[in-house]
């Protein structure tokens, strides 16, 4: 077996966005690996009973707490104010303790973060640890060849249906529209002498998968890892 590992899996939002990393991190524990999870204190109950290690992170949440929610429900105006009003704010309090858990004991190998954690390509960019993301949600991809139904604009699928292409279109529109939301995350880059870097809502953490995701696999070899493509 190669050198066991200390990885950090991340993610914000709710119970069902920390189950598939609560799945991961046992099995990386079978294999003799070291699995942190980095969460929300509101989901530590669940994961410390079973003998993985855990570490909070900011934005606190309460049992009650209807913001993650309202991302859902309100379909004109919730991812927006998810953002701005929930996650945006609190960027600096996210990375203090995404980076308080990436360096702790010595330092991590490998991080793991979900699409929400808008603090960990910082993180990774300041440590210079490897790491790699996930998407849970498909809408997240927004390809322009298969455009996600827009909530907002309903109509938008017609066109799409109707004008071959027009997916470009509507993945333009989002990115106008969302311009300005990820200010908060610019503006503490550049505190920490960081290039501005792309629109973090549509990065996903997914631009740097392509050229390191065979590096990952070749330096942390987990599995069989195969150089095949794969039909999506």
């Amino acid at each position: 077996m190669s050198k066991p590992l200390r990885i950090i899996l991340t993610n914000i939002g709710t119970l069902g966005d920390i189950n598939p990393l609560i799945a991961l991190a046992i099995e990386l524990k079978r294999r003799g690996h070291t699995p942190i999870m980095a969460i929300q204190s509101l989901y530590i109950p669940y994961v410390e009973p079973l003998g993985i290690q855990v570490h909070p992170i900011r934005p606190f949440m309460t049992a009650t707490d209807s913001r993650l929610a309202e991302m859902i429900y309100d379909i004109r105006k919730g991812t927006e104010r998810g953002l701005r009003e929930f996650l945006f704010p609190v960027i600096r309090e996210t990375y203090e303790d995404l980076l308080a858990a990436v360096t702790a004991q010595g330092g991590a190998d490998l991080m793991l973060a979900g699409e929400l954690v808008y603090a960990a390509p910082i993180v990774a960019e300041v440590t210079g640890i490897p790491w790699a993301s996930y998407l849970l949600a498909p809408i997240s991809f927004f390809s322009a060849y298969d455009p996600p139904a827009l909530p907002m604009f309903p109509r938008l699928a017609k066109a799409e249906a109707a004008l071959p292409g027009m997916g470009h279109v509507i993945a333009r529109l989002a990115r106008f529209i969302s311009r300005k939301w990820p200010e908060p995350i610019y503006q503490f880059r550049a505190e920490l002498g960081l290039p501005k870097g792309p629109n973090p809502l549509f990065a996903a953490a997914l631009a740097h998968i392509r050229a390191e995701v065979l590096e990952l696999a070749d330096r942390f070899p987990l599995y069989a890892w195969k150089r095949q493509p794969v039909a999506v």
